[in-house]
């Protein structure tokens, strides 16, 4: 509900506070509505708050942005999703997909999730920073288990953060 509000608020920049019980798993049925502007989400800390795709919920990335905004995540978990390419997915990016859209991710852990291409992260056509996270077990079926980057004229930043103990099934 967030993200249809922030979206209805036109232009700027909107903030996504959690406020929830922790530790908490935020258990999704479904895939979240895409926004429309630049927003940033702040929660607590990875391993005290988790988005993760719900066991036995269809086939769906846990967040995908295909607008030329700004999106920032910080203190967040993200573990479970599945973009196949089935139910509208594209198979690209079972954790986060960013098209076209600029990615921070701070203090984010993105684990156990799967795609055709970027299991944790997939990101292309924009600028990207990466800063004291962990991108995990994640598996592809094509390429970049834990990060896919297309970044032609773009540049994507990582720092102190760990990826590792992802893998991909093609070339």
């Amino acid at each position: 509900q967030a993200i249809v509000d922030a979206n209805a608020n036109g232009g700027g920049t909107d903030d996504v506070l959690f406020s929830v019980s922790l530790p908490a798993t935020i258990n999704l049925q479904s895939r979240l509505p895409q926004p429309t502007g630049h927003m940033n989400f702040d929660g607590p800390n990875a391993q005290l708050l988790t988005i993760s795709r719900a066991v036995g919920a269809p086939a769906f990335g846990l967040f995908d942005v295909f607008q030329p905004v700004q999106i920032g995540f910080t203190r967040i978990g993200f573990s479970n999703g599945l973009d196949d390419g089935s139910n509208g997915g594209d198979n690209f990016g079972g954790g986060i997909d960013a098209f076209s859209a600029e990615l921070h991710l701070t203090e984010v852990e993105l684990s156990g999730s799967q795609a055709g291409s970027g299991a944790g992260v997939s990101l292309a056509n924009a600028d990207g920073v990466i800063s004291d996270s962990a991108i995990t077990a994640n598996i592809a079926g094509t390429q970049g288990g834990g990060i896919y980057f297309q970044g032609d004229n773009n540049r994507l930043v990582i720092r102190g953060s760990t990826i590792g103990s992802n893998g991909a099934n093609g070339a």
